[in-house]
């Protein structure tokens, strides 16, 4: 645990608790971090397709 009480290594509590409501609905999190270039977050949700009358 860091000195302020957030968790290491995992993402944090917020990352976490978004993943498992995403795995609820069949989603999913990922996240793609670079030294000096940046972090990239992508979360999904898959939508069921509407028939056509």
């Amino acid at each position: 645990m860091a000195a302020d009480g957030s968790p290491t290594g995992d993402g944090g509590y917020g990352l976490r608790a978004t993943r498992a409501r995403l795995r609820e609905v069949g989603g999913g999190l990922a996240v793609e971090s670079s030294p000096g270039e940046g972090t990239a977050v992508s979360a999904w949700i898959p939508v069921p397709q509407q028939e056509q009358p």
